[in-house]
């Protein structure tokens, strides 16, 4: 969690904050870079629902977008 925190507030990959901390810890690279990549998806998922989550009370701003969004079950 902390991990997918970071790189979304940074703007960067999960990945490689996640490379950064094993190697930090002691881990070989190799391993690292492996399991960095495995857990890419993992970290990518959560920090994607959460933009949107973010930018769907703002939606009536840009009705150009809005088109390609799902209608609202009310």
């Amino acid at each position: 969690g902390l991990i997918g925190l970071l790189s979304a507030l940074m703007g960067i990959g999960g990945g490689q904050l996640s490379n950064l901390f094993m190697t930090f810890y002691s881990r070989p690279i190799h391993q690292a870079v492996a399991t960095s990549s495995g857990l890419g998806i993992l970290i990518s998922i959560p920090g994607a629902l959460g933009y949107v989550y973010a930018g769907w009370p703002h939606m009536a701003e840009y009705p150009d977008v809005i088109a390609f969004q799902p209608p609202l079950a009310l």
